[in-house]
């Protein structure tokens, strides 16, 4: 009897054991089942460890992004931005090998006038590839290998970009490519809608090496560059102009060893008035014809000016006072085509 008993107890003692077991077990699968769920931007913050808002958020550890001014970059021609400094009033410049050299995870800071616009790069390499292949099929040399298939291009790396957006500072990822916004792209795929608009302004200021002479005594300062905002302009040159006598004294820039990578191939623009001259045609005062009339007055006769003028090979051109090759980039070039920065060669 008493054995039984004894039995029963630790029949009871080991049901209760394993109730207790059973509950705790419960109770922490409970505490599992409750915990709350992974938030979803937390989930691609670890799986890109990269901030979707943020693009500080890049290793800087690891080689620069480098950029061949002649060749990675929008075609001189494309509509390029102004390519600065962030926050400054600095161009980016290239290296001593003409490459713009970006540390990784720095921004670059992109300018246009207008608005950016949208791109894709597998397009531009497509154009490129045909311009490739119709050029070797040109090629004698090159005969028999002009009919290899192309591999095809991912077309879905487009550069989407809201409207009238002038200003956007990508970030160095690796080699070619930035992010920007969370989303990685080549850096020849920021482009500008419109060309990058110039400005010449008047600074109301004497010309510092003409202030004692008499015949020069209303000439003043003017810069060429770029608005960027309110209160930043990127400058291009500084020009002393004497308006009475309708032609510049000199012009200021800095050459830099830099200078010697400037972007080939960059179109020439008409000469612009930029604002300025008003009451002058100053193609006319340029033209062949407005030179032998002028030189006939001069000479006081026109039968000197056949040998001195004709309409092919002698004959005044706009000259520039600085270069067009002194300037890097092709937005930099362009800004030297205004009358300023002219005078009769």
């Amino acid at each position: 009897m008493f054995f039984g008993r004894n039995v029963t107890f630790a029949w009871q003692l080991s049901g209760g054991i394993i109730f207790v077991l059973i509950f705790a077990i419960l109770t922490v699968d409970a505490r599992r089942a409750i915990q709350p769920v992974e938030d979803v931007e937390d989930v691609v913050k670890r799986l890109n460890n990269l901030n979707i808002h943020d693009d500080a958020n890049i290793e800087n550890q690891g080689p620069p992004c480098l950029l061949d001014v002649q060749k990675d970059f929008p075609r001189p021609n494309e509509l390029q931005p102004l390519y600065l400094m962030p926050d400054t009033n600095q161009f980016w410049l290239p290296n001593d090998h003409g490459q713009l050299e970006i540390p990784r995870g720095a921004v670059i800071e992109l300018h246009c006038t207008k608005s950016f616009a949208n791109s894709t790069e597998a397009q531009r390499a497509e154009h490129k590839e045909k311009h490739q292949h119709n050029k070797n099929r040109t090629s004698p040399s090159n005969s028999s290998n002009h009919s290899s298939t192309r591999p095809p291009h991912d077309i879905s790396n487009i550069f989407r970009i809201a409207k009238n957006t002038r200003t956007i500072r990508p970030r160095c990822l690796h080699d070619k490519s930035f992010l920007w916004q969370g989303e990685k792209y080549e850096f020849r795929q920021f482009i500008c809608e419109r060309s990058t608009r110039y400005r010449v302004e008047q600074l109301h200021e004497k010309c510092p090496a003409m202030t004692d002479d008499r015949t020069t005594a209303t000439a003043e300062m003017y810069r060429v560059g770029f608005n960027v905002s309110s209160n930043r302009f990127v400058e291009t040159m500084r020009i002393c102009y004497e308006p009475a006598q309708l032609r510049t004294l000199y012009v200021e820039h800095v050459l830099l060893p830099a200078s010697i990578h400037f972007q080939k191939s960059v179109k020439r623009l008409n000469f612009s008035k930029a604002g300025y001259f008003q009451g002058f045609n100053m193609n006319h005062l340029y033209s062949h014809y407005n030179q032998q009339q002028q030189a006939a007055v001069a000479l006081q006769g026109q039968q000197h000016v056949r040998h001195l003028f004709d309409n092919n090979t002698l004959f005044l051109a706009r000259g520039h006072l600085a270069a067009k090759a002194d300037y890097i980039y092709a937005s930099q070039q362009r800004s030297t085509f205004n009358f300023f920065n002219a005078a009769p060669q």
